[in-house]
């Protein structure tokens, strides 16, 4: 179950982060 966690966190960040890159372009 934590790593599940894990696993939806770290996307959710990767997809905020591209989310950010795209807005900065």
């Amino acid at each position: 179950m934590t790593r599940m966690t894990e696993d939806a966190r770290a996307a959710l960040a990767e997809e905020e982060g591209a989310a950010a890159d795209h807005d900065l372009r």
